[in-house]
């Protein structure tokens, strides 16, 4: 069951990966504390998920110093390297916290989800000693118990948690 065995991927899965692909990690200067815009995702669920107040989300992010990354705009090995020398983390529920993969321990991770998204990148972040934290939202629309929705994340919330 590929939903019950996403929730816990087994380790040598991902010493299979970091060996596989950090041999290639580069010192080029990315930045180390980002936030993954998912504005370029090309799911058919994409429209389902997203924060309703994301531009004030962004405009507090980038007041505490972080970039703001669109993945896509970036090769796998560029991101590769932009998650190897990251700091903290901060995005939605979504695919590109499968990149959290090539970070090394004590990383922060800040996922933002609706409560129904299910541990996932937790699990991740634990199985590779990473700093996770999460802000759960009972998302206003399209609640069905998965993990789509729209929240609001609240930003007092997440300026302490990013401190």
């Amino acid at each position: 069951n590929p939903s019950t065995e996403i929730q816990n991927l087994p380790n040598w899965i991902l010493l299979y990966l970091r060996k596989k692909f950090l041999s290639e990690v580069s010192n080029q200067k990315f930045p180390s504390k980002f936030y993954i815009d998912r504005s370029d995702s090309k799911s058919n669920h994409s429209h389902l998920r997203k924060i309703i107040n994301e531009k004030e989300v962004k405009q507090l992010l980038v007041r505490k110093g972080f970039s703001i990354i669109t993945l896509s705009d970036l090769t796998f090995q560029d991101q590769i390297n932009l998650f190897y020398h990251a700091s903290q983390i901060v995005g939605l529920h979504g695919a590109g916290f499968a990149n959290t993969t090539f970070c090394q321990p004590n990383t922060n991770v800040i996922e933002l989800k609706p409560i129904s998204a299910g541990p996932v990148c937790g699990n991740l972040a634990n199985k590779l000693n990473l700093n996770y934290k999460d802000i759960s939202i009972q998302p206003s629309q399209y609640s069905n118990n998965n993990q789509q929705g729209f929240i609001t994340v609240p930003l007092n919330l997440l300026e302490n948690k990013i401190s």
